[in-house]
């Protein structure tokens, strides 16, 4: 419940009168946790480490790496797009019930 908690997908809540908590899913869990989370660029920066460590995008090793690392850079782009487009669907669907 800690991890889920500091990744934004699950907020702890007191209990008033009480010492106990309840947990509850925020509205746009997922959407949030998508735009927080970033996980393509945190796979790139990664992967950049690795180019380096093996010399640079000359080399063959390198070149590969490189690839992936510019694989997951284009697939964060486009997930920041996505959800661009998603947040202008739900803002013409109304609030959430």
């Amino acid at each position: 419940m800690r991890y889920l908690t500091q990744i934004g997908l699950v907020i702890r809540e007191p209990v008033p009168g009480s010492r106990r908590d309840i947990y509850r899913f925020p509205d746009g869990t997922w959407y949030t946790a998508s735009i927080q989370g970033r996980p393509y660029q945190k796979v790139a920066d990664i992967v950049r480490e690795g180019v380096r460590a093996v010399g640079g995008d000359a080399s063959p090793s390198g070149g590969r790496l490189a690839d992936a690392r510019d694989f997951f850079l284009f697939i964060q782009d486009e997930m920041d797009a996505l959800l661009d487009r998603w947040e202008e669907v739900r803002e013409r669907k109304g609030p959430v019930p």
